[in-house]
């Protein structure tokens, strides 16, 4: 059952709420026991057999937690190693077999023509959410982190529904002390809903406002066709945005509901767009999956009797963060180019140390407003892989956005450009026929993402009065103004209308970019 969808908004949820309001006021275990059965029904309602899946992994890594602490208590190292690698292999294994079974499959047909139909594999919801917690689960209690939560926790910890969609990533650490407290109160649930539904305003009224565009372009480069440089870059700039209010708003809605059920979730995206390079762009984009990488597959890498050398171990970690969005070599092509980018800023960085004139200069507000516009591009032109099908379709979007391919504009905008249309027909811009309003609207829609994303306050720090996640030690982006939710009607009846507009629109929806094959 989809997140954005009637059934979910109008039924499953405030029946949701309802029995689990009620059950949380009279005791914990009945609260635990609400929010499973809760989450196994969504699921259920998804697919009966993802529900399955879900309760046998959760069964399983328990009980090789279990395992594991006891081995480790009784300090038999060598024991606790084992159970350690069996816990890490299972997971692998079920991410392996349903997230990028097709990939496989694929590769083991071409080499041995199997004739094996990957269309049949299961793609539960949330497996790749679920395995990388019980991951990082077993890893800490390994390490002697979070104790040994009973069944109830554990279950409740891996299966809440909200994150299985788009995330965040949840360690034990982060809510074990949660159980305990009191059940929701209207503070809760006016924060929760309200998060909830900005996130929901970011996917239907933005997201799917230019998903059509860039949609349209890349499709047209995919199947081969020249595309001048003024549609390359409105499509571009279209994903650029789309992308970061489809993963963005999700996340605000799995914290939005986790807020209305009592329980702060980590921040998982946090104005990248805004950073001034491109290693803070990792540190607040997909915060809680470059967490993960970090504390899980980098540093273990390179700290290992056996490791690898950092490099490759931080190459390793931003692979597997490509991998996350799905199962095309593209993405891991975006992955490297990524890790190129970060590496090159390291020993830009490391330069720049040895120069105290750099170091002020790099101060100076119209050096950090250059910094975030070049950090912008250079994000946004590495989407082309992301997005792109395959090899061909990327090099025909470069070719666009490098004018290769021509500059044309509509005839209407010789007219109204007058003189200055002479200016741009010798700079090498042509004018023809076109439908000039289509390319005004899509620039308009583009611009108005923009205006949101570089002078609005996140999500996070709009609601910052009444503590919205899970508290974070990394910097606030700065703002360009101050603008404050609060318990009021003014913003009552604000975001009331947001959300009623949200209805309206609902049955546009795009479906989620982040898993797409």
């Amino acid at each position: 059952m989809p997140l954005i969808s009637l059934p979910f908004l109008f039924l499953f949820l405030p029946a949701s709420l309802v029995f689990h309001f009620f059950a949380a006021r009279l005791g914990e275990r009945l609260r635990l026991c609400a929010l499973i059965a809760i989450s196994f029904s969504f699921c259920a309602l998804w697919d009966i057999r993802a529900a399955a899946v879900l309760a046998g992994s959760v069964a399983v890594n328990y009980g090789i937690g279990r395992l594991l602490e006891q081995a480790r208590e009784d300090g038999r190292k060598v024991l606790s190693n084992s159970f350690l690698a069996t816990g890490v292999i299972f997971n692998l294994g079920v991410l392996a077999m349903f997230r990028y079974g097709d990939l496989i499959a694929t590769a083991v047909d071409s080499l041995a023509d199997t004739g094996f139909d990957a269309g049949k594999i299961l793609m539960p919801l949330g497996v790749l959410v679920f395995s990388c917690d019980q991951i990082a689960y077993l890893v800490d209690l390994h390490r002697g982190k979070n104790g040994r939560p009973d069944i109830l926790r554990y279950a409740a910890f891996v299966t809440f529904f909200p994150r299985l969609i788009a995330g965040p990533l949840l360690r034990y650490g982060q809510i074990k002390d949660q159980w305990t407290s009191r059940a929701p109160d209207a503070e809760d649930f006016a924060v929760g809903l309200t998060t909830f539904a900005i996130g929901l305003a970011k996917v239907i009224l933005l997201a799917d406002l230019v998903a059509p565009i860039a949609a349209t372009v890349f499709s047209a480069a995919g199947s081969a066709e020249r595309i001048e440089f003024f549609a390359g870059w409105t499509g571009l700039l279209a994903f650029a945005c789309q992308i970061y209010f489809d993963l963005s708003g999700y996340a605000d809605m799995a914290i939005g509901l986790g807020r209305c059920f009592g329980l702060k979730l980590p921040t998982n995206f946090r104005s990248p767009y805004r950073t001034t390079n491109i290693a803070d762009f990792w540190l607040t984009w997909n915060i809680t999956l470059s967490d993960f990488l970090r504390d899980y597959v980098y540093r273990p890498l390179g700290k290992s009797p056996h490791s690898l050398p950092r490099g490759l171990s931080f190459i390793a970690a931003m692979v597997l963060g490509g991998l996350w969005y799905g199962t095309s070599p593209m993405l891991i092509a975006w992955a490297l180019l990524h890790a190129g980018f970060i590496l090159f800023y390291r020993i830009w960085r490391g330069a720049r140390r040895h120069f105290d004139g750099l170091s002020s200069f790099a101060d100076f507000r119209f050096v950090r407003l250059l910094s975030i516009a070049l950090t912008f591009m250079v994000v946004t032109l590495s989407w082309v892989l992301f997005r792109s099908p395959d090899a061909d379709a990327a090099i025909n979007m470069f070719a666009a956005l490098s004018g290769r391919n021509g500059a044309f504009l509509p005839f209407d905008y010789a007219v109204f450009l007058g003189p200055f249309a002479e200016f741009l027909q010798a700079a090498g811009i042509d004018f023809v026929p076109a439908d000039g309003g289509l390319l005004l609207r899509a620039w308009a829609s583009i611009l108005l993402c923009l205006v949101v994303i570089f002078a609005l306050p996140n999500t996070e720090s709009l609601l910052s009065s009444y503590r919205p996640l899970l508290v974070d030690k990394r910097p606030a982006i700065r703002k360009i103004f101050v603008l404050r939710w609060s318990l009021s009607p003014i913003w009552s009846v604000a975001i009331g209308v947001l959300a009623f507009v949200c209805l309206v629109c609902l049955n546009s929806v795009n479906p989620l970019l982040h898993w797409r094959l």
